[in-house]
């Protein structure tokens, strides 16, 4: 069973087979459930769940629990990501607009434009090319 879960290297077939070791391990020495317990944690599940802090105990179920959950969990990590790269890059193109027509810009000032929200990068964009000093496209 160990040689089969290590050689599974998509996380369906981790899954089937561990639903296999949960039937094998019925009626086990509870050394050996927890000799594959703690090999999960510390060696299968980081592999599948980079990243994700885990429970020190750990039983089989919750780990069928976590790779069947871990779908939508990662969808909404990567899809938060790309969000949150789309207003640093935001943040980056308006600095370097600033920078371009006003000059070098104050840290305290490039610190306020990161603390914006996209709507406000947005309309920050919009005053760019009218406003006469930076705090005017800042402020608006």
């Amino acid at each position: 069973m160990l040689f089969r879960l290590e050689k599974s290297r998509t996380k369906s077939d981790t899954q089937q087979a561990l639903v296999v070791l949960k039937e094998w391990l019925k009626g086990a020495p509870p050394s050996l459930i927890l000799a594959f317990r703690t090999w999960f944690r510390r060696v299968k599940l980081p592999k599948h769940l980079p990243g994700v802090v885990l429970p020190e105990l750990i039983d089989l179920q919750e780990v069928e629990n976590m790779l069947a959950t871990t779908d939508n969990w990662f969808e909404q990590s990567k899809e938060e990501g790309r969000k949150e790269g789309r207003k640093e890059g935001r943040n980056e193109v308006l600095i370097r607009l600033l920078e371009k027509r006003f000059g070098q810009l104050e840290a305290k000032t490039r610190a306020s434009i990161f603390k914006l929200d996209t709507e406000a990068l947005l309309k920050c964009a919009d005053r760019l090319l009218t406003a006469r000093t930076v705090q005017e496209v800042i402020k608006g």
